[in-house]
């Protein structure tokens, strides 16, 4: 398991590709759902597989502030 699930699943979704899969995680899954009910993406699940469609023009770029070394954490309201 990857240390740092939600820091690399945001990594691709400013990488140049429209499309892109990642293994099964529900941490994973619950963050993919609210951005699919914001109009960000749509994905489908395959045999353990997460398979993600990102919209064209949906967003200009993810930007992450934490480090490994230093995170920070806020509340959603401050989001």
């Amino acid at each position: 398991m990857k240390p740092y699930l939600i820091s690399d699943l945001l990594a691709r979704f400013n990488s140049p590709k429209s499309s892109f899969s990642i293994d099964y995680n529900l941490e994973l899954l619950s963050i993919l759902s609210i951005l699919q009910s914001l109009g960000f993406l749509t994905f489908s699940i395959y045999n353990h597989t997460i398979s993600i469609i990102i919209r064209p023009h949906s967003y200009s770029h993810f930007v992450l502030h934490s480090k490994p070394s230093r995170r920070i954490f806020k509340s959603y309201k401050d989001l």
